[in-house]
C-alpha cells in the first residue's frame, strides 16, 4: 500500500511538472486536458505550423486541468519562459490556453516578445470573444488561429498601402524634379543672346580732336592810278 502511495505521488509530481515543462519545444500543441481527438490535433498542428512559417512568430496551444501557479496568466508566463518559446531575437510568440481546472472553463491568450507590439489589447480581447462564442474546444482553437492570422494580414495590407503611397509620392516628386532640371538646361542652352552696342567709329575715345578753322578776310582798298600814254 505504501508503495502505491509513492507511485501515485511520483506520478502527481510528474504531471505537475509536465504542466509547466513541455520537454519538447518543437511541439506546439500540448493537450494535457485530453480534449482533442488525434485527428483534430493533427489539423490544428498543420494550421499552427503554417502560421509560424508565414509570420516567423511562435504559436503555442495548451489545454490543462491542473497547475500549481496562482492563476492562468502566471502559468502561461512560466510555461513560455521555462520552455524557451519564441522566434527571433525578440522571442516573438502568441500562446492560447484552455483551462478546465476545477471543472471550470477559462481561456487566456497572451503575446510575448516582439509579438506584443503586433497585437493591440482590443485585438486580443476580440480573439477571446470569438473563441468564447464557440462551444467545441476544437472550434475555439480554430478561432484563435484564424483571428491571430487575420490581424497580421490586416497589418501587412496597411503597410503595403502605406508603402505604395510613399512610392507614388516619390515617383511624382522625382518626375517633377527631373522635368524641372531638363527645362532649365534647355532654357540655358537656347536662350536669345544679348548683344552689346557696337562702336563702329573705330576711333579711340580721347584721340580725336576737331578744330574749327575760321577764315578771316582783311578788307583791302584798291586804288586806281592813271597811266599816261606818252609817245615821244
Amino acid at each position: 500500500m505504501r508503495h502505491i502511495k509513492y507511485i501515485l505521488l511520483v506520478l502527481f509530481l510528474i504531471i505537475g511538472v509536465r504542466n509547466v515543462y513541455a520537454f519538447d519545444k518543437t511541439d506546439k500543441i500540448y493537450d494535457y486536458a485530453l480534449i482533442l481527438s488525434s485527428k483534430e490535433e493533427s489539423k490544428i498542428k498543420e494550421k499552427v505550423d503554417k502560421f509560424i512559417d508565414n509570420y516567423n512568430i511562435d504559436m503555442v496551444i495548451i489545454t490543462v486541468k491542473h497547475y500549481n501557479q496562482d492563476d492562468l496568466n502566471s502559468y502561461l508566463s512560466e510555461f513560455y519562459t521555462q520552455n524557451e518559446f519564441g522566434i527571433g531575437d525578440n522571442k516573438s510568440a502568441i500562446i492560447a490556453v484552455i483551462s478546465l481546472k476545477d471543472e471550470k472553463e477559462e481561456v487566456e491568450v497572451r503575446t510575448f516578445g516582439g509579438a506584443t507590439s503586433l497585437y493591440s489589447d482590443s485585438e486580443i480581447r476580440n480573439i477571446l470573444n470569438n473563441m468564447s462564442k464557440k462551444e467545441k474546444y476544437y472550434d475555439k482553437l480554430n478561432e484563435f488561429i484564424k483571428y491571430s492570422d487575420s490581424y497580421l494580414v490586416s497589418d501587412d495590407t496597411k503597410n503595403e498601402n502605406i508603402l505604395s503611397s510613399i512610392n507614388f509620392i516619390f515617383i511624382i516628386t522625382a518626375s517633377l524634379i527631373v522635368s524641372s532640371v531638363i527645362s532649365l538646361i534647355s532654357f540655358l542652352l537656347h536662350k536669345t543672346p544679348k548683344y552689346k552696342d557696337i562702336d563702329i567709329s573705330f576711333v579711340k575715345e580721347g584721340t580725336l580732336e576737331i578744330n574749327t578753322k575760321v577764315d578771316k578776310f582783311i578788307t583791302t582798298n584798291t586804288k586806281k592810278k592813271a597811266i599816261n600814254d606818252r609817245r615821244e
